[in-house]
């Protein structure tokens, strides 16, 4: 199993170098909002949740940003959960359309059956725009609630205008899969 994750992880890593092309004079924003529905597959759990996250950051000073999520997900076979994050972030530039970051946030996640537990997440990412208006990013993050996991995450923006896009996102990790697909408003 784990060799399929690092192969897969490896295709879109691949598949995102090739895409890094320079792009029109765009830079990510840091203050925005969003709205996801995810579906989850959760190999240790053996089930399927899907539900609605919502997320959010905010520019503080034009490097430095917050950031904060919630998460509810309900699932088959006494799967589902409530998840809350807060942090901060720091952003520098790569080029003249990508950035890179890094995030570390306080987390709680509550199961609908069993304990609940609080933990760090840690991130590291790129994004930036590949394209006029399509936004690509791969992050990868480290979780350390329960047992922890880490995670790699690919995902792309369709921006319509300035202020509003169509998102979506793959995530991988060694105990399950979730796809997502949502919006974001740039504030």
């Amino acid at each position: 199993m784990k060799a399929k994750v690092i192969s897969i992880v490896s295709a879109l890593s691949y598949a995102l170098l090739l895409a890094l092309q320079p792009a029109v004079g765009q830079e990510p924003q840091y203050s925005q909002a969003g709205i996801q529905y995810f579906n989850q597959r959760l190999d240790d759990l053996r089930c399927r949740q899907d539900g609605l996250a919502i997320d959010g950051s905010l520019d503080l000073d034009g490097d430095w940003f917050a950031v904060a999520s919630f998460a509810d997900a309900s699932g088959d076979r006494a799967c589902g959960s409530t998840a809350i994050s807060a942090g901060g972030g720091y952003r520098t530039a790569f080029d003249d359309t990508f950035d890179m970051y890094g995030t570390l946030s306080f987390e709680t996640v509550s199961p609908d059956v069993g304990g609940s537990d609080s933990g760090l997440i840690i991130v590291g990412g790129m994004r930036g725009f590949i394209a006029q208006d399509i936004e690509g990013k791969l992050e990868l993050a480290h979780h350390t609630v329960f047992t922890g996991s880490t995670t790699i995450t690919a995902g792309g923006a369709f921006w319509f205008n300035r202020q509003f896009a169509a998102t979506t996102d793959l995530t991988l990790s060694s105990n399950g899969t979730t796809f997502a697909i949502g919006a974001r408003m740039n504030f």
